[in-house]
Formats: C-alpha cells, sequence, structure tokens
C-alpha cells in the first residue's frame, strides 16, 4: 500500500506542460567550466548502437569549455572530461545550456538551459525514490541468508517494487506524450514491451515527436516483434552445438511442441528458471515435447559447465558471440531468459512462458 501511495503521488508530479518539437535544425551553445581541472580535452558523445561515438571534443581553457553546433529533437548526450572515466548525461537540445562540472563528484553536475534535461531530472528524482527501497531490500537479502522464508519475502517485495519502477516509466510516457524526453524512455525500457504495449506508445506520442531517434527506435521494435508475433512462423537459425557440429532449429522443429530458449550461464534469472525447464521436459518429452537452448554466452566452457550442472538435457547452440549472436536480431532478443513456444507446424503459439504459465500451457496441450 505504501508503494501505491508513494506511486500515485509520483505519477501526479510527472506531468510536463506540452512543448512544440520539430525535425528541423536547431542551433545550439553548450558551455561549462570545472571547478578543479584547467586544461586537458573535454568530449561531447552521444551513444550509437552501443557504442559511445564522438560528436566533438575541444581543449580546457583556464577550466573553461565551449561547443556550438545544430541538433534537431533534444537527444541524449554525454559529457566525459578530463582524468575521469565516468559520462555526465545530459539532454542537448537547441538553446543556451551551461554546465558547472564538480570534477570531485560528476553526479553533483548543474545543467541550464535545456528544458528537456530538466524534466528528465524530475522523472530520475521519482525513480531514485523506489531504486532506494530496491537497493534497501537487497541489503536485506544479504543479511537474511539462509533464511528461506525471509528470503522470498523480501525477493516478492522486490518483484513488486520493480513493477513500480516500470509502471513508473510507463505512466511518466503517457502522461507526457509531447516531452521529447518520453520517447527517450520508452526506449529505455523497450524490454518492458511488447506488441500492445508499443502500439498504445506510439499511438500515444505526438507526431512532432516522429522524427526523434527515440520513436524510430520503437517502431523498429514494433516492426521486429511483429515479425515474430504469435502466429508468426519461426526463423530458420543454424548454429554450433555444444561439440562444434552446426545444427539448425529447422531440423529440430520437426513434428513436436519446440520451445527455443535464450538464455546464458552468467543469467541469474536464466538459472533459476532452468529447473522449471527441466521439470516440464521430463514430464512432457514422451509426448512429443522439445527444448532448443540458444545461449548468449561468450565462454564456452562456461557454457557447457552450466548444461551440465544444471542438468540440461535438450539440444543446444551458440556462437558464443554473447549478444551479438546470429540469433538474437532475427528474434528480436534484447533481454534474457525469453522464449518462444513452436506448435508441430513450425508456427509461434506463444512467447516468453515461464514458471507456471509455462506447465499450464504444455498441460493444456497434452492434456
Amino acid at each position: 500500500m505504501k508503494n501505491l501511495f508513494v506511486l500515485a503521488i509520483l505519477f501526479g508530479l510527472l506531468t510536463s506542460c506540452e512543448q512544440k518539437n520539430t525535425s528541423q535544425l536547431n542551433d545550439f551553445s553548450l558551455t561549462g567550466n570545472i571547478d578543479s581541472i584547467s586544461d586537458g580535452w573535454v568530449y561531447l558523445k552521444k551513444r550509437e548502437k552501443g557504442t559511445f561515438v564522438i560528436i566533438d571534443s575541444t581543449q580546457l581553457q583556464e577550466g573553461s569549455f565551449s561547443f556550438t553546433g545544430q541538433i534537431g529533437l533534444p537527444e541524449l548526450h554525454y559529457i566525459l572530461v578530463p582524468g575521469e572515466k565516468y559520462y555526465i548525461p545530459f539532454f542537448l537540445e537547441g538553446s543556451e545550456i551551461k554546465l558547472n562540472v564538480i570534477a570531485s563528484d560528476l553526479s553533483q553536475t548543474t545543467i541550464e538551459g535545456s528544458e528537456s534535461n530538466t524534466e528528465y531530472e524530475k522523472f530520475l528524482s521519482a525513480e531514485k525514490m523506489i531504486m532506494d527501497e530496491i537497493r534497501e531490500v537487497y541489503g536485506q537479502m544479504r543479511e537474511a541468508s539462509g533464511d528461506e522464508a525471509l528470503e522470498k519475502e523480501l525477493e516478492e517485495t522486490l518483484y513488486a517494487l520493480y513493477d513500480d519502477k516500470d509502471a513508473l516509466a510507463y505512466q511518466y510516457i503517457i502522461n507526457n506524450t509531447s516531452s521529447p524526453v518520453a520517447p527517450y524512455i520508452a526506449a529505455k525500457n523497450l524490454y518492458n514491451y511488447e506488441i500492445e504495449d508499443l502500439k498504445v506508445i506510439l499511438d500515444s506520442l505526438n507526431e512532432s515527436l516522429d522524427n526523434s531517434v527515440y520513436t524510430i527506435r520503437l517502431n523498429d521494435r514494433l516492426e521486429v516483434l511483429n515479425r515474430v508475433a504469435v502466429g508468426q512462423p519461426f526463423i530458420p537459425v543454424s548454429l554450433p552445438d555444444t561439440s562444434g557440429n552446426i545444427i539448425s532449429l529447422e531440423d529440430i522443429a520437426r513434428d513436436k511442441y519446440l520451445l527455443v530458449d535464450f538464455w546464458a550461464s552468467w543469467c541469474g534469472p536464466c538459472r533459476r528458471e532452468n529447473p522449471n525447464l527441466v521439470e516440464n521436459y521430463k514430464k512432457y518429452n514422451d509426448q512429443g515435447f522439445e527444448i532448443l537452448g540458444i545461449s548468449f554466452d561468450k565462454d564456452g566452457r562456461k557454457w557447457k559447465d552450466a548444461i551440465i550442472e544444471d542438468e540440461l538435457m535438450w539440444y543446444h547452440m551458440s556462437d558464443l558471440k554473447g549478444w551479438q549472436s546470429e540469433a538474437a536480431e532475427p528474434y528480436g532478443i534484447i533481454a534474457i531468459p525469453s522464449n518462444i513456444l513452436l506448435d508441430p507446424e513450425g508456427i509461434i503459439i506463444a512467447r516468453n512462458l515461464r514458471g507456471e504459465d509455462l506447465g499450464s500451457k504444455l498441460k493444456e496441450l497434452f492434456n
């Protein structure tokens, strides 16, 4: 009840005024000073496909720096100052923006002149209230080690808090459909959204945000999810098995119900779900149920050890490329554990079945 009350307050705080946004380029001026560093190079960067890309660089002049240029819709950028490995994130937009950098504690840096950044900081402040509770529960779980009843209670509390965090982000998006921050927060939480969620978000966003790099990312994600939606045929994938021999999903997905499980040895939630997979495999394998594990590991030894340790007695494949796996892009995998269930004709009939949901679906199929 306390969490619901807090969320109700936060939702009320996170409603912004409408902003006019166009795809036209606007001039920006970015100036800053660093309190205890007088020389060196300052870099202006942004992220593209998971990598930091240098947009511009300049030398400090007596602790001050400046950048000028043009930008369309506001977009998250980063400043890297001399001697630091951590970045200062902020929304760059067509305005005069000033940064006062505190080198001893970059989180205390103040940013003025960017309305989008001010709005984003308001969201982060609300999110921090929930994250502080999450960290507190994690601390309690460490202290409760060995007390199974308390650990289970704390785990349920943790799940509820993460649900609150997800709800906060979603509600912010729906309440701020003209803000350039809204599609960014949606893109940041892509792993949470299925087709219907994305349709609601995209239909809600103001058309002035159509050219936002984040709106484009949401549309791309929707296209991928439609490609692997329930009712669609599987997409062929061929990768090495644990012996290095190439096997194909197509050969396995014949005349049986096949669960394609995307996982990794380093993924805690995946490993915790494995006993449930083993139980259902033993129960229904003789009736025509099969599993194919596609791993996002990079270390072959750890991958094989996890298979043995968790007693995963089904088909396995991996190219050991981690998130760059050849299976990731076709199926739009951006978070694990994830899975799809195919019928004997190779048609996707369910997605992301875990825990009791998987057992219930198999019981329905093999009644």
